[in-house]
């Protein structure tokens, strides 16, 4: 008859290790998410369990029953702002007014006497995590100019505009906007902004297009100047 193997404590000593490490673990990771759930509300915020982000409460006014518009634009880190679209001159001139507690705006942003909006796009062009928010125009005459405005949000810090080289205004003879007389079409791509219009001969005026369009890609880029939208190539379409 064998003798019998001394019964080792060693498994259940590891089965007492992983347990005690996953409760452990658990109670860590529960820990961390109530005090970001916490510090959510005590900042204003609304939890939000599905994205597991803290959704900024918007606490602006709303606009007047004169207003054209008042829209919010939540961004994907749970950011509001506002935008609110005024006629106080006439109806094809606006008045814009940008604003956001959430982003600490403590000054709304008003862009006087533009032509009415478009389009408001919300979007993180350089992929850094943070959206931007753009605002295209149009003017409401036979040219149909369009115009282009962004602000970023400094990583949630405050709204910046962003500087849009070699614009329409800053064009030569010869340039990228040479022939350009109106009826641009802005689109807003994963990474790009594509800006696209007739060409016209100068001669003629914007009643003749010469058929082809150009194209213009422009790409979000951030330095010690700022954020810019950089030309990132031209082609033209015939």
């Amino acid at each position: 008859m064998q003798p019998q193997k001394p019964i080792t404590k060693r498994p259940i000593l590891i089965v007492v290790i992983v347990v005690s490490t996953m409760f452990l673990v658990y109670f860590a990771i529960s820990f961390a998410q109530t005090r970001k759930i916490d510090d959510c509300l005590a900042a204003g915020g609304v939890w939000n369990s599905n994205s597991q982000r803290c959704d900024c409460i918007s606490g602006e006014k709303r606009a007047t029953p004169n207003s054209s518009s008042y829209k919010e634009y939540r961004t994907k880190s749970g950011k509001i702002i506002c935008i609110t679209e005024t006629h106080p001159i006439k109806k094809n001139l606006s008045t814009v007014t940008i604003s956001s507690t959430c982003l600490h705006l403590e000054t709304p942003i008003v862009l006087k006497d533009i032509n009415p909006i478009e389009k408001v796009i919300v979007a993180d062009m350089n992929q850094d995590g943070y959206d931007e928010i753009y605002i295209t125009t149009r003017s409401v005459d036979t040219n149909s100019y369009s115009e282009l405005f962004g602000f970023a949000s400094n990583k949630d810090k405050g709204l910046t505009q962003i500087n849009l080289h070699n614009n329409k205004k800053e064009n030569e003879k010869g340039g990228i906007f040479d022939g350009c007389l109106g009826h641009e079409i802005y689109t807003f791509e994963k990474e790009a902004i594509v800006l696209e219009f007739p060409v016209y001969n100068e001669k003629n005026g914007n009643s003749n297009p010469t058929g082809s369009t150009r194209v213009i890609t422009y790409a979000l880029n951030s330095d010690k100047s700022g954020y810019n939208l950089e030309v990132a190539g031209t082609s033209t379409k015939n």
